[in-house]
């Protein structure tokens, strides 16, 4: 007796399962589209993006104010403060002449302290990355950072050229940690919708901060 194959009771099963699974492979293939609920049709999935709030002009103002301080403290300090201490000059208003020793000592204080930002600057901004507390990552070193520099900018006018030398280092020490803490916390809070504006408006503030510290 001839006996042809009988078909197996789950051969329609897995014919289903496998036309299943060719109907929904573009779902593997393109991420960006799902299946629409309750339908077998596949539409695109909105990305995230970028979840930060929109800065009102008030809240980029305050961003501002902080640079626009700093500038101008940077011009009054570094280019008229330091060049009229004693060490280097022979009166309030009188600057250190171009090729003299105490032209060189200013020349190499300068270089001093852009070493130690260019050190310190990298590593409290990877620091605060990885830091986290109540009051966030970034404020503690920005507060940190303005209070050690308040502390220490006074010693400047007081000791010998090696005095000068460690309190200049430690105040740009200070500086470098709230300084990229503070550029940290501007990209944590600005929309990339708004990143051009704000660094135009940060990049206005220390301009009109330098003016500030020159009159």
């Amino acid at each position: 007796m001839n006996r042809g194959k009988q078909p197996s009771a789950s051969t329609p099963l897995i014919n289903a399962s496998h036309a299943q699974m060719q109907q929904y492979t573009p779902l593997e293939e393109d991420s960006s589209r799902s299946l629409e609920a309750g339908t077998d049709q596949l539409v695109p999935v909105k990305e995230s993006g970028d979840n930060k709030s929109l800065l009102t002009p008030l809240k980029i103002v305050a961003l501002c104010s902080t640079w626009f301080a700093l500038g101008v403290w940077i011009y009054s300090y570094i280019v008229l403060e330091i060049p009229s201490l004693p060490l280097f000059s022979a009166g309030k208003d009188s600057c250190p002449k171009a090729g003299s020793k105490a032209g060189g000592t200013l020349g190499s204080l300068y270089a001093w302290g852009a070493l130690v930002s260019m050190f310190v600057a990298p590593t409290a901004g990877l620091v605060s990355d990885k830091t986290k507390t109540k009051w966030g990552r970034r404020y503690p070193f920005v507060l940190g950072g303005f209070v050690g520099v308040t502390a220490t900018v006074w010693g400047i006018h007081y000791g010998n050229e090696t005095v000068l030398f460690v309190t200049f280092a430690v105040i740009q020490m200070f500086f470098s940690i709230a300084a990229s803490a503070y550029n940290g916390l501007v990209a944590d809070v600005v929309p990339d919708t708004q990143r051009g504006v704000v660094s135009g408006a940060l990049g206005s503030a220390t301009a009109f901060g330098n003016l500030f510290g020159a009159g």
